[in-house]
């Protein structure tokens, strides 16, 4: 434990530093400033790529409450439309799960769930 000037020496660097920290509640502001504390490399690449997945989840979100009255979660959104987009209609279930990116095996499900609705 610190005693004396040195303790006065170690309060005056921990006030500084607290004066230092972002007084935001935007969390990306707030893990770039910490990036730039720990030197960990580009701040605005980072920060750019929390922006584009805060904003992924936002308009995930945002499908998803648009598609629950009608009783469709967004994968099943996407089976429909892209059955619906396709020039020819039957389509291989593994050829629509490479093109909604989900494993053939959720399409099964997807389609199933559909079915029985």
């Amino acid at each position: 434990m610190a005693t004396g000037r040195a303790a006065a020496q170690n309060g005056r660097t921990q006030r500084k530093h607290d004066l230092a920290k972002p007084r935001t509640t935007d969390t990306i502001d707030w893990v770039g400033y910490w990036w730039d504390e720990q030197d960990l490399g580009d701040t605005e690449r980072f920060q750019a790529m929390g922006s584009i997945l805060r904003l992924h989840q936002l308009m995930t979100n945002a499908m998803s409450d648009a598609l629950k009255p009608f009783d469709l979660t967004p994968n099943s959104y996407l089976l429909l439309a892209t059955i619906q987009f396709r020039d020819i209609r039957a389509r291989l279930l593994s050829h629509l799960a490479s093109r909604i990116t989900v494993h053939p095996t959720t399409v099964t499900l997807l389609a199933h769930r559909l079915d029985d609705q």
